[in-house]
């Protein structure tokens, strides 16, 4: 309005307000719609007036023209509705590509021209948002924009201006803000509420809880109820990143004292040992009874009661020490509680002890059932819903955890312990959602939760869900797979699994019979009486050898069983039905599962102790459980998995890595799994039901297959993303090449070529785009010849630079042998104790019997074990070092050929066949699993050469997966704190292995299920998440949090912020 009614010096506010005919604004209205015009009357017709007021209006042309004005004359403009805040937005781009100095100016035109509107406009006419992009855009036929593009360069530019951390968050909240409201994440307007773009309450808890997921933060519900923009809850998850970095940890005790040192021996040197002696004993005192039964005067009779002996200490040892586990649990430390504690602490020492105890005592007869698994575990403090299926899945710190009706986990981990910064370790509560689903090699991370009805599938974590939807079956339309019906296994499974064993154990009962032929006396002790007989008897050395004759023949005539119930089923039934109807059949179903049943995973690995790394003899026994092989296939020394082995067809020259998993079924059917010639099959890899590897292709280290899918010939697949492969341009070089090419010649002499002093050769490099393309290394091209693809490690060798090697036999051979010795070698402290205890009771005690002998005969046997048992644990490490020092010396970096121009592949597989005696034994978790998280095990690798700082704890969650291999490369800074870790430094190639060195600096955090790779280095106070793999000669720059698989930077709450309860 020109000018205000006045009257006396004074507005006329009543009169004013009244007269105008503006309508009520709300509080969303914008600055534009607040600003209203009209001419207001002469003075003297105020009263009884009512005057017509419009609302302003914003003219494009001209305000386009008067901006036109306050620019450069080398820039262009542009402007676009604002639907926030009413008006336009500016856009400026030069009509030039501009210099860097130019390029900074620029970021201080949008204030200049703010000032220059603020003169010469009306306020409501000022833009609220200028936008100065620092490169020009291209223009259509029509001089116009395209909107996309100008949507893209604001994003760019808004990305300049924030840190690089609060991006990523932004990102990472738009990206869950598009998949409650199930639009584009390109769409999600910063600055806009959840609300205005169409969420609703129902919506807001969905959010909430997906964004708990994405970064393991509980944000408060006024938060999302008010204020639910993307920048806004960006800013408050950026704030909790940032003070969760500069959180100052509780510095660790020394894990160096003498006494927490010998307390860290108790499981090794007295829990073990009780279980030992108790089994022995035990098994002596039934056999003692047996006397005065009837059928003890004949060998039938005295053999069932041998047996009856042996397998009823076994049940006791059974029920006894998992009860003792639970009660000792609840004694030790009682409930689990949230938080940070130091190691080496009093609170870690009680868990530690706990770990260990319920390690050794194991759950015994609850594993033998579902609900025995869920009563264990309900016993130990777990919330444990109804229908609950627990398969092969490693749990702990039960009392935080909280798994709800329905839910499904198979052979995953899901612990509430994780390690911390500066050698701390954190405990928090971990929940299963209702009906979710968890696969093989997954991982949950304490402090996190799935939600209901998320499927997690295979070689996956709880870091991931973000990448997922809710459960969704493939095909709902078909009917679901079913398990064979309970008569059928009691018929059919049951008679045909014992008939197997009765003859797998005659290797075992050959031997007994020398010393049950005789008929043994009469007596009135007869526990003195064979006590006695036990400890003066020769006889007792027929044990040792049946233990070892049931080591080296029982598996392979279980095997030969298997194999003969195959081939009559394939003359009965044909082939394995593939398709889903087909086996929803019973008889059908049964058939795909009986030779899984008879030869489980479990039996193959007894296979594969055997053989080593007998390729050939490993492909034989495949090729007998229906496996389609071809020639020279390498085979890793665990795994790999194979869930049908009918199912499986594998070319020529297939190379394979640590503990792959090739499911060729799941529960929606069985498909076969097809793996061309010349592949190669890193360790970890998942290949699910139907896929199809070409030829020359290269699955790196941790990939997941997507269902059905054909991966094409010579490409390199790389991670998990979404339920698939992460096909990376980088990672075939990044896997498999050194420096960018491939040596030409290295020293046949182990040890003497250093990285450094490598010759390359330059016709071997490969292409940089090539690889970006996703091709395979060129220097691994296979020729057609099949002569000139066995010759392709030896085409640069001359007679001189050859060496000796392992024939198959040899191979054979020595595997077979330190599989045998290490059988002995542990049952020697075992009989020993036992024939001791046995020589002081008959000598130093009185001869009448009494009712508390069984129990003197026990403290004397557990006294002896203890003592003889430690000592041939420490004898079989120093074997260990040893051998280590005497058949490798120190571990070099260096590419070695597999085949004679090394010696490195011989003296390798010696080494591997001697660990067995500190691997093998100690209930199958070997010496090293009793001494994880203890300096013990630091000085163990000091020993064999690894550099390893103060303060440092190696697998401290307790159930190491894969020990550090070639020590020497390995170095480990101050207070490092690393659980179930990888530390993985060497790749295999085609005929040759790499080795690297690996560097991991001080205060480092490396949890269960992450893999670092050879060459790769992480600097100080940096961190690895749950199931995150580190890339050969990548950097993982200080302070930073890294997870997923390939890597990438974590900007959340790694400690977790679950709603209290």
């Amino acid at each position: 309005m020109e000018s205000l009614p006045h009257e006396n010096n004074e507005m006329l506010r009543d009169q004013f307000e009244k007269s105008l005919e503006i309508p009520t604004l709300s509080d969303d209205a914008t600055l534009v719609e607040r600003h209203w015009e009209a001419v207001w009357p002469s003075q003297s017709d105020i009263l009884g007036q009512v005057v017509a007021a419009t609302q302003c209006k914003l003219d494009q042309q001209h305000l386009k023209q008067e901006i036109m004005t306050m620019i450069p004359r080398n820039f262009d403009l542009h402007l676009e509705p604002d639907e926030k805040h009413g008006g336009f937005e500016v856009y400026l781009w030069p009509q030039e590509q501009q210099k860097n100095k130019a390029m900074e100016k620029t970021r201080e035109l949008a204030q200049y021209i703010k000032r220059l509107a603020a003169l010469s406009l009306h306020a409501y006419m000022i833009p609220e948002e200028f936008h100065v992009f620092p490169k020009p855009l291209s223009l259509d036929k029509q001089g116009k924009v395209d909107s996309s593009q100008l949507q893209a360069a604001k994003a760019e530019l808004r990305k300049r201006g924030v840190p690089e951390h609060l991006r990523s968050i932004e990102d990472g909240v738009a990206t869950v803000f598009a998949g409650t409201l199930s639009c584009d994440a390109g769409k999600i307007d910063f600055e806009t509420s959840f609300f205005e773009l169409g969420g609703h309450e129902g919506m807001a808890e969905a959010l909430a809880a997906a964004l708990r997921v994405e970064f393991n933060i509980d944000l408060p519900h006024t938060l999302i109820g008010k204020d639910a923009t993307v920048r806004v809850i960006a800013d408050y998850i950026a704030d909790d990143y940032l003070k969760d970095k500069e959180e100052q940890h509780i510095n660790p005790y020394s894990s160096t004292r003498w006494w927490l040192l010998a307390l860290q021996l108790v499981p090794l040197v007295t829990l073990y040992p009780a279980r030992r002696a108790w089994q022995l004993t035990f098994q002596l005192w039934i056999l003692s009874r047996t006397k005065f039964m009837e059928d003890n005067n004949n060998l039938w009779g005295r053999i069932m009661n041998l047996m009856l002996s042996i397998y009823g200490a076994w049940a006791s040892v059974q029920v006894i020490f998992p009860i003792m586990g639970i009660l000792l649990k609840w004694i030790i430390i009682g409930r689990h509680k949230e938080g940070t504690y130091p190691m080496w602490g009093f609170y870690h020492t009680r868990w530690w002890l706990v770990q260990k105890i319920v390690s050794l005592c194991d759950l015994g007869f609850f594993d033998y059932c579902s609900y025995g698994k869920r009563l264990y575990f309900r016993l130990m403090g777990a919330k444990i819903g109804k229908g609950v299926t627990l398969t092969d899945v490693q749990l702990g710190e039960w009392d935080l955890l909280d798994i709800r009706e329905g839910a499904s986990l198979s052979s995953c981990i899901c612990r509430p312990f994780a390690v911390e910064k500066n050698s701390n370790f954190y405990l928090g509560r971990i929940v299963v959602g209702e009906r979710s689903t968890i696969g093989a090699l997954s991982i949950i991370a304490p402090g996190t939760e799935v939600l209901p009805d998320t499927y997690l599938g295979a070689n996956s974590s709880s870091w991931e869900q973000g990448q997922l939807l809710p459960q969704q079956k493939v095909e709902d339309s078909m009917p679901e797979k079913k398990d064979p019906h309970w008569l059928l296994f009691v018929l059919l499974t049951v008679p045909i699994y014992g008939i197997g064993w009765l003859i797998a154990l005659l290797p075992w009962l050959g031997p007994q019979l020398a010393v049950l032929w005789a008929t043994p006396a009469k007596s009135s002790t007869p526990l003195r009486v064979i006590l006695d007989w036990y400890q003066g008897s020769p006889q007792v050395a027929f044990a040792y050898v049946a233990v070892m004759a049931q080591s080296l023949f029982s598996p392979w005539l279980f095997l030969l069983w298997a194999a003969l119930i195959r081939y009559l089923c394939l003359a009965l039934a044909a082939h394995i039905p593939q398709h889903y109807a087909s086996v929803t059949e019973q008889l059908n179903a049964w058939r795909s599962t009986i030779v899984k049943t008879l030869f489980d995973a479990s039996r193959l690995a007894e296979i594969n102790t055997l053989l080593g790394q007998h390729h050939g003899a490993r492909s034989g026994v495949l090729r007998l459980l229906g496996t389609k092989v071809g020639r020279r296939v390498s085979w890793p020394r665990s795994g790999p998995f194979i869930d049908n082995y009918e199912l499986l067809d594998v070319g020529d020259d297939v190379t394979f890595g640590y503990d792959c998993h090739l499911f060729t079924s799941d529960d929606r059917g069985s498909s076969k799994i097809t793996i061309g010639n010349d592949s190669v099959i890193a360790d970890q890899v998942c290949l699910l039901p139907g896929v199809e590897i070409g030829s020359e292709a290269m699955l790196g280290f941790g990939t997941l297959t997507q269902r059905g899918k054909r991966y094409d010939s010579g490409k390199t697949y790389f991670g998990r993303e979404n339920g698939d492969v992460a096909e990376s341009s980088a990672c075939g070089a990044g896997l498999w090449s050194v420096n960018g090419g491939f040596p030409r010649d290295v020293d046949a002499s182990f040890g003497q070529t250093d990285h450094e002093n490598m010759n390359y050769s330059e016709e071997q490099a490969d292409d940089p785009s090539s690889l970006e393309k996703g091709n395979s290394p060129a220097s691994w091209k296979r020729r057609s010849d099949a002569t000139e693809k066995h010759e392709h490690a030896e085409h640069h060798l001359s007679r001189k630079e050859r060496h000796y090697v392992f024939q198959p036999f040899t191979t054979l051979f020595l595997s077979s042998f330190m599989t045998i010795l290490t059988v002995f070698y542990w049952n020697v402290p075992a009989q020993s104790s036992m024939k001791l205890a046995a020589r002081i009771f008959v000598e130093a005690l009185q001869p009448e019997s009494t009712l508390i002998d069984p129990m003197v005969v026990y403290g004397l046997n557990y006294a002896t074990t203890m003592a003889l048992t430690t000592t041939f644990a420490v004898m079989a490490i120093a074997f260990v070092i040893a051998a280590k020092k005497t058949l490798i010396g120190a571990f070099k970096p260096g590419v070695y050929s597999r085949r004679d121009s090394s010696t490195y592949f011989q003296r390798w597989q010696l080494l591997i066949a001697v660990e067995k005696i500190i691997r093998k034994c100690y209930v199958d978790q070997g010496i090293l699993s009793l001494l994880t998280g203890t300096h013990w095990l630091v000085l163990y690798y000091r020993w064999l050469g690894a550099k390893i700082g103060k303060d440092c704890a190696l697998f401290a969650n307790g159930y190491p997966g894969l020990l550090l291999t070639e020590a020497d490369l390995i170095e480990i800074g101050d207070n490092v704190a690393i659980d179930d870790v990888g530390i993985i430094s060497h790749v295999e190639m085609r005929g040759s292995t790499r080795l690297d060195k690996i560097t991991i600096g001080d205060r480092c955090v490396l949890r269960s299920g992450s893999h670092i790779l050879a060459g790769a280095k992480m600097e100080n106070d940096s961190c690895l998440l749950e199931h995150t793999l580190i890339m050969p000669d990548q950097i993982v720059r200080e302070g930073c949090a890294m997870y997923r698989r390939p890597a990438k930077q974590f900007y959340g709450n790694r400690k977790g912020s679950l709603p209290k309860e």
